[in-house]
């Protein structure tokens, strides 16, 4: 082990190495100097898409194979493409997608002009390349926003809320395009008003889809409310023919909260309380039916109402 330490720190081992990465470097740049096959990926740069297509992402590639020297193999590997007019291409359909038809061997000499002078094409390998076209579309779609309305303690909302625009116009390739159903808004974490409050929403559109609008204003209208009660007459439902009920009690008392707004416009007249005698046979000893709400304003929360069951009695008419 010492005397391979002293022979690797010695001058002349020093010397060796210095020439021999001489040696190694000269060997190397007249490899460069010299003529090589090499095979290489050629870009093909699409130009002249009809308007009512779109290409994919990705850049189509054809393989070839060129003569060069070492160094301009390096310079040039992955800068080779060719300019390629795609509505000048024959057109196919495949599977509900339409294709431009590329057949670059066709085109071995308007290639091989395009690329650098000091590189030579020597074949095209690749043969037939067929480039997708996704085609544009336009369609109105719904806006859904999302997010969540939730009024502070003792305030509603006095109406519905409303959204300008509701619909917009979008447009992009079919692939896309036929998969949505809506345009969706950026999500939101919940919102607690106390008043009337307008909001602006962005809209989060998927990759490659363009909108005509960037947002919409969503404007939710918030008051205070108050508990209001009213006495509703009693309906039966499922009365046997022939014979006339009569319920004990002849009303329900419905209890709601309503925003201040609406207080006085809501009456009894806008319920439907009913008592469902559907199942009941005349003549047996059935005396009580099933009291619910069959029908309520829209606007109104937190409903509650007495008797849950009527009792009753069937007379013949």
């Amino acid at each position: 082990m010492k005397r391979l330490l002293r022979t690797i720190n010695s001058h002349d081992f020093r010397l060796f190495v210095v020439f021999a990465a001489i040696a190694a470097l000269v060997w190397f740049v007249e490899k460069l100097r010299q003529e090589h096959v090499a095979r290489v990926s050629i870009v093909l740069r699409c130009e002249n898409v009809p308007e009512r297509y779109r290409l994919t992402a990705a850049a189509p590639t054809i393989e070839a194979n060129v003569v060069a020297d070492g160094f301009t193999l390096l310079s040039n590997f992955n800068n080779l493409e060719y300019t390629v007019d795609i509505a000048q291409q024959p057109k196919n359909e495949r599977n509900g997608v339409v294709h431009a038809t590329i057949q670059p061997r066709r085109w071995y000499t308007l290639i091989a002009s395009a690329l650098p002078d000091n590189i030579r094409l020597q074949n095209i390998i690749s043969d037939t390349i067929q480039i997708p076209l996704l085609t544009i579309e336009r369609r109105r779609l719904p806006v859904v926003p999302r997010i969540n309305i939730i009024p502070q303690t003792q305030y509603c909302l006095s109406a519905p809320t409303t959204l300008s625009p509701d619909s917009v116009w979008v447009s992009g390739t079919n692939n896309v395009i036929d998969t949505m159903s809506a345009v969706y808004t950026v999500e939101h974490t919940t919102l607690t008003p106390n008043d009337t409050t307008t909001l602006t929403l962005e809209y989060n559109l998927p990759e490659g889809v363009e909108c005509e609008q960037k947002s919409s204003r969503l404007q939710c209208f918030v008051e205070p409310y108050t508990e209001k009660t009213v006495e509703v007459d009693l309906r039966g439902v499922g009365v046997p023919a022939g014979y006339e009920w009569r319920p004990f009690p002849r009303k329900a008392t419905v209890k709601f909260a309503v925003g201040l707004s609406r207080f006085e416009s809501i009456t009894a007249d806008d319920f439907d309380v009913t008592a469902d005698l559907g199942d009941v046979t005349p003549g047996t000893n059935a005396s009580k039916a099933k009291v619910r709400i069959a029908s309520q304003p829209s606007e109104i929360l937190s409903v509650s109402y007495s008797p849950l069951f009527v009792e009753y009695l069937l007379e013949r008419l």
